[in-house]
């Protein structure tokens, strides 16, 4: 029992996490900031995370039922992670510096 509620916690804690990204997406299309440099992916990596958010917070009432949800939620961030981190030490090998407002959300 307190495994699940437990499991319920954080499904509702990265559920809103993910969810709030989509008041950034929204921001970042309203403004058409994407537009003003070579960030065009940052839309589609919000869109994505923003609905994994809300399907997240839907697992949260039944989450034996939704254990493949949660296990790619799980996963993609690893995998996401993992990803980042290759990026980031290939740039540091070759001079090149990345900000490190990215790094930090890449290792989430």
């Amino acid at each position: 029992m307190k495994r699940q509620r437990t499991l319920q916690v954080a499904l509702v804690l990265v559920g809103v996490f993910y969810s709030f990204w989509g008041y950034l997406l929204f921001d970042d299309l309203w403004h058409s900031q994407w537009l003003n440099g070579d960030n065009d992916v940052l839309p589609m990596f919000l869109s994505l995370n923003m609905v994994l958010g809300v399907f997240l917070l839907l697992a949260v009432k039944q989450p034996a039922k939704h254990r493949s949800l949660i296990a790619y939620g799980a996963w993609s961030s690893l995998a996401h992670g993992f990803t980042m981190s290759i990026q980031s030490a290939e740039a540091a090998a070759h001079g090149i510096h990345r900000n490190a407002g990215m790094i930090v959300p890449g290792t989430l």
